[in-house]
């Protein structure tokens, strides 16, 4: 019988050394991966699949729905529906609203349901378009990207504008 010659003391070192990184880049990667997890938003017809009675915040985003944009008596408080062309959400915000903030436009609401279904939202953050695109020029999508049915009649609307 051969027996094993025994480990060194710098051997056994650096093996303990590689292990030990091993392990802090596993528990790195894992902690990375978890968090990026709660920064993913919902679309309105994922909605369905969440229990929304926990009070959960939840990060929710879409285009403004044309002609849904309230504002109630208080004067600051302003309601209207997200949408992704598939379903709609009612969104309830009490502040002041971003400047890019309008209707047929993109937004990411961070809020929780309240018990009649309607977002009670905290945080409203418009989203913008960083392709220009010159008045009049259309691009075709194939990519079945959710097109609102109004955004021609905006985008025309702004290009007078400018």
């Amino acid at each position: 019988m051969t027996t094993m010659p025994k480990m060194g003391y710098k051997k056994r070192r650096r093996m303990t050394i590689g292990i030990l990184g091993l392990i802090v880049l596993s528990a790195v990667t894992l902690l990375i991966f978890y968090s990026l997890d709660g920064n993913a938003f919902k679309q309105p017809a994922d909605v369905n699949e969440i229990d929304l009675t926990n009070g959960k915040q939840i990060r929710l985003g879409g285009l403004v729905e044309m002609d849904s944009v309230s504002k109630l008596d208080d004067g600051l408080t302003t309601q209207f529906m997200i949408t992704d062309c598939k379903a709609e959400i009612m969104v309830r915000y009490t502040g002041i609203l971003p400047a890019l903030f309008r209707e047929g436009q993109g937004v990411l609401t961070d809020g929780r349901f309240d018990s009649e279904g309607t977002l009670i939202a905290s945080e409203v953050l418009a989203k913008h378009d960083e392709t220009y695109q010159a008045p009049g020029m259309e691009v075709e999508s194939d990519d079945g990207q959710c097109r609102h049915p109004d955004s021609e009649m905006l985008e025309n609307e702004m290009s007078k504008i400018q």
